[in-house]
């Protein structure tokens, strides 16, 4: 089931402006229209957590590929795209 575009809103401001959250990393359950709506608010605060992805922790959080190169967030109309934070500085 989705949730509503206005909810999924009201949700993603409260995290943001509420709660003030300061990094989000959801999982693959969340949805895509839930994904571009976080990715639209945090920004470079928006870390893939895909399957294999381990978040390393600490004053700047990050998600690293199980080869250990950091990911980089990439959203097109397909869908969640992990890469390398090398090759998204090539596009």
């Amino acid at each position: 089931m989705v949730s509503k575009d206005d909810e999924i809103e009201k949700i993603v401001a409260a995290l943001h402006d509420t709660y003030k959250v300061a990094y989000v990393a959801p999982g693959h359950c969340t949805g895509e229209p839930t994904f571009t709506a976080l990715k639209k608010a945090f920004g470079d605060r928006y870390l893939y957590a895909g399957l294999g992805t381990t978040l390393a922790l600490g004053v700047t959080p990050r998600s690293i590929s199980g080869d250990g190169q950091t990911i980089a967030n990439c959203h097109g109309r397909g869908g969640s795209e992990q890469l390398p934070l090398a090759a998204r500085e090539q596009r």
